[in-house]
């Protein structure tokens, strides 16, 4: 589960990789175990601005992504949801929570 429903972030214009704009943190209530990956949280971006950010799988940190310019004026608001998945592995018993990440 993460920590928040949402966050906000304010990004520049100039902002260029690898700067980082947020942290995220989600957390899983299994006992980490790292043989069978239980309690290890993997994150990844989706959503109509998530191209434009990458995000590191393990810690969380959200970053522009490489080679991208923004433009304020074609898109004031950028939005996109980050998924917090446990169990790597996959599998039946695989959950996920997101959080909705508006860049201003």
């Amino acid at each position: 589960m993460f920590l928040l429903q949402s966050y906000k972030a304010r990004v520049f214009e100039s902002a260029k990789y690898p700067e980082s704009i947020l942290t995220v943190r989600a957390t899983d209530l299994d006992r980490n175990d790292n043989k069978t990956g239980y309690g290890a949280v993997r994150y990844s971006l989706n959503g109509e601005s998530a191209a434009l950010f990458v995000i590191d799988t393990v810690s969380g940190m959200i970053q522009i992504a490489p080679s991208v310019t923004l433009d304020r004026e074609k898109q004031p608001l950028l939005r996109f949801t980050v998924v917090a998945s446990d169990t790597p592995q996959g599998g039946s018993e695989q959950r996920k929570s997101s959080a909705v990440v508006s860049a201003l």
